[in-house]
């Protein structure tokens, strides 16, 4: 090869080359060498080695002219220590690698050649690695967790400080001890890991072994270990968890233990103190159930004494203030029946009745209810529930009406002028509820916490009108038990609004079906047993059936009701559930052993849990729980005494179809045809010779000349209540 190929060549290298000669100076420099210098040829020929390539170390400084000097000395071939590096034209910093030979050739002084190469990129490489592996040992250092790398034969490979602090390591190698022996495994005291007795059944060993086979499969198991520390039995809860890597090409198992213990004896702390809880809660419910039963019994005879007592009286006077006093009573029961009704909601106690029902009867029901009221504080008082004419829906009515009954009632107690206004639609299958006051309003700092128990606005001012502040509360869980929801406006001094939403579903409408619990009908006389040991209530029960047509023969406990039914014939039993000897509960079961057809129903304080549930299972009838509502229990003997539920009327025309009439009479309401309606009444009332049924059929010829649809609508459901075939 001639000289210009062999230059060529050397230009081609990616190392840089320099010659040097014996007096130190630069005789020859490749493209590379001028690149890492950052010099061109002409700065770099003849020009002492030490002036273009002072290569230094930190700790000895300046070291090329030691080196060319012992090359060309001993002929020997060098290189540079790691850490070399030059300062180029550029004042860059190049770390180098470089080896350093003399050549000799024929009849010419010998040169020292240097062949170097530019490392710099992978020295800062390698001080990143180095930084990233200290601060990842930092950062494992730091875990409150123990991180272990276990080789195949369950030997540790590295762990970080928790392991070494927690377990007392101390001078234990890694690489030669077994896992159960760097955790102080009390089965490894005084030998190997996996030679006690109870290695054989130890999870982690065998949990281990299958990571060891399964690549990249995540496992997690809890154990407890023992730990034999300073000679102190340690014992701990742990979640271990295992990963299969590979390290160097080999499969290894990354080890986490996450110390649980104090999360396990939380957890345990927490589930004594919900049983603890639970058992408070029953003991609870009991001590409700059995003061309901106190409280309601001498209060239904209060208020059953007081509604005897008004129907023998003439003076008004006498009987305002007995009003007054059965007001009182009512309110008691009213609060005595939301504390219950709360204890069961919180209990989880309180179910849904599903059951049709025209929508607008109840908005009627509670609105009457409260009129007097409203009349007494000289307040407008107005139903707007037009759109629910001959609308029937299927939720729990009782629920719907507590909610209208709380809303009302607490409208009508917080404002003293204006009005109330109360409505009642439907929009889609939601039936939403209106309550709209002028009343004191609600301050915006009470407002989040409305619905809260035994909460209450103005201090000052509930505390002149009375309550516990649980109507709102209780309104609140009822709407959420029907997966409903309530949201209200209010400004303090100007009124507030209250919209309750709440889905139902649509039943089919069928003006002949059953609208109501009790029929009209006339009192069936009959034969009555009563079982009860208040005094009080024997006198209020037994004096209203009696002014009802009925013959009551009273007994005090369960015994003596045995004993009586066994010698008289009774149409219906009213038995008191607790009672001294015998109980009512032990009586009916008696009875129902011999008779499986009289009637018994069931009267009782209790309101708490499944109460209801429990009692019909002994056989009775019906329910109906203290304190009593006469006309309620009036009305439910006289559905079963009768023997016929629905009174029968003849028919004058034989071509008359009642069915076809009435549901022509529902549809001519609600598109308010005046002609069809009149023609519809006409017709009843011609084929019609039952007084009750052509009173109510003119009292709605009377509302089509006020244009009254929904008194109308009202006559109509009586009507066909009472056409029920």
């Amino acid at each position: 090869m001639d000289q210009i190929n062999y230059f060529e060549v050397l230009n081609a290298l990616g190392d840089g080359v320099v010659c040097i000669d014996n007096t130190k100076r630069i005789t020859y420099c490749n493209h590379k060498a001028m690149s890492i210098l950052g010099m061109d040829i002409d700065r770099i020929l003849l020009t002492d080695i030490e002036d273009v390539f002072n290569v230094s170390t930190v700790v000895d400084g300046s070291i090329i002219s030691k080196l060319v000097d012992y090359v060309f000395a001993t002929g020997k071939q060098t290189g540079l220590k790691p850490g070399s590096y030059i300062v180029n034209n550029h004042r860059a910093v190049k770390y180098l690698s470089a080896s350093f030979s003399r050549l000799v050739a024929d009849d010419a002084p010998p040169i020292v050649v240097i062949n170097f190469r530019d490392i710099t990129d992978f020295i800062r490489l390698e001080k990143q690695l180095v930084h990233q592996k200290e601060n990842l040992q930092l950062i494992l250092d730091s875990l409150p967790l123990g991180i272990m790398i276990v080789n195949e034969n369950r030997t540790v490979g590295s762990y970080n400080t928790y392991i070494n602090k927690r377990f007392k390591v101390g001078s234990i190698v890694t690489g030669d001890s077994l896992v159960g022996n760097i955790l102080k495994c009390e089965n490894a005291v005084d030998r190997l890991c996996g030679l006690g007795e109870q290695c054989v059944t130890c999870p982690l060993r065998f949990q281990l072994l299958d990571s060891a086979y399964n690549t990249g499969k995540y496992e997690t198991l809890h154990k407890q270990f023992h730990h034999i520390i300073d000679d102190k039995i340690i014992s701990c809860d742990y979640r271990i968890s295992f990963l299969s890597i590979k390290e160097n090409e080999m499969a290894k198992t990354l080890l986490i233990l996450q110390d649980i213990t104090s999360q396990i004896e939380y957890e345990e702390t927490i589930s004594l103190a919900r049983k603890n809880a639970v058992e408070a809660s029953h003991m609870k419910s009991a001590f409700i159930a059995n003061m309901s039963h106190e409280i309601r019994t001498p209060l239904n005879g209060i208020i059953g004494m007081i509604d005897l007592t008004c129907r023998s009286l003439q003076q008004p006077e006498l009987i305002e203030n007995l009003e007054i006093a059965k007001s009182s009573s009512e309110s008691l029961l009213s609060l005595i029946n939301n504390i219950l009704d709360l204890s069961k909601i919180e209990v989880g106690k309180m179910p849904v009745h599903q059951k049709e029902f025209f929508a607008m009867q109840i908005f009627r029901d509670v609105v009457n209810e409260y009129k007097f009221k409203a009349k007494e504080k000289n307040l407008e008082f107005t139903l707007d529930v037009s759109s629910l004419i001959n609308i029937k829906i299927i939720s729990d009515p009782g629920k719907i009406k507590q909610i209208l009954i709380n809303l009302i009632y607490n409208a009508l107690k917080f404002t003293e002028y204006g009005y109330v206004k109360v409505e009642g639609y439907m929009s889609d299958d939601n039936l939403i509820i209106k309550v709209m006051d002028t009343g004191i309003g609600i301050d915006d700092s009470f407002k989040e916490k409305l619905f809260a128990s035994f909460t209450q606005g103005d201090d000052t001012y509930t505390r002149r009108k009375g309550g516990t502040g649980l109507g709102l509360t209780i309104s609140s869980q009822l709407i959420k038990l029907l997966k409903g929801r309530i949201k209200f406006e209010s400004q303090v001094g100007k009124g507030s609004i209250f919209i309750v939403t709440i889905p139902v579903k649509r039943a089919s409408l069928n003006v002949i079906d059953d609208i109501g619990d009790t029929p009209l009908e006339q009192i069936y006389n009959g034969q009555v047993l009563l079982a009860e040991d208040d005094v009080i209530n024997q006198m209020v029960i037994s004096r209203q059936l009696e002014m009802s047509g009925y013959n009551v023969t009273v007994v005090n406990n369960g015994k003596e009701a045995i004993e009586r039914y066994n010698h008289y014939h009774f149409d219906l039993i009213i038995m008191d559930i607790q009672m001294p000897v015998m109980n009512g509960l032990e009586a009916v079961e008696f009875i129902r052993k011999q008779d499986k057809t009289t009637p018994v129903v069931a009267l009782t304080a209790l309101a708490l849990k499944n109460e209801k549930e429990e009692i019909m299972s002994y056989g009775f009838d019906r329910f109906i729980a203290k304190p009593v509502d006469l006309k309620v229990l009036s009305d439910l003997v006289s559905n079963l005494i009768s023997k016929k539920k629905f009174v029968n009327f003849e028919v004058t025309s034989k071509s008359f179809d009642v069915h076809k009439i009435l549901s022509s009479l529902s549809k001519s309401l609600k598109v308010k045809n005046c002609k069809l309606i009149d023609q519809s009444i006409d017709l009843l009332r011609e084929n019609f010779e039952e007084e009750h049924i052509n009173t109510l059929l003119f009292k709605m010829k009377m509302g089509l000349r006020k244009e009254n649809y929904e008194q109308m609508a009202s006559y109509l459901e009586a009507i066909t209540e009472i056409l029920i075939e």
